[in-house]
């Protein structure tokens, strides 16, 4: 059984459910175990017209951008 956390739910373990490492994921391998198609010829966001951000999100990107510099982990492994 696993208890999934945020859901207060109890799920039986399935086989189909196996953890995969950042490694070993592809989008190929999950398009084909999930029978997805991917398809990325499609200029999806082309008609979205541009809009001004609000004063409060400008503020809180500069107000954060100092924690961008920080380095969490290493990204380079």
């Amino acid at each position: 059984m696993i208890y999934l956390p945020f859901s207060n739910q109890v799920c039986q373990k399935s086989d189909r459910l196996q953890p995969v490492s950042y490694s070993d994921f592809t989008l190929k391998k999950i398009s084909d175990e999930l029978n997805l198609d991917v398809i990325e010829d499609r200029d999806l966001f082309s008609k979205i017209r541009e809009i001004q951000i609000s004063e409060y999100l400008s503020a809180t990107l500069n107000y954060n951008r100092p924690l961008s510099k920080l380095k969490f982990f290493n990204a380079e492994r």
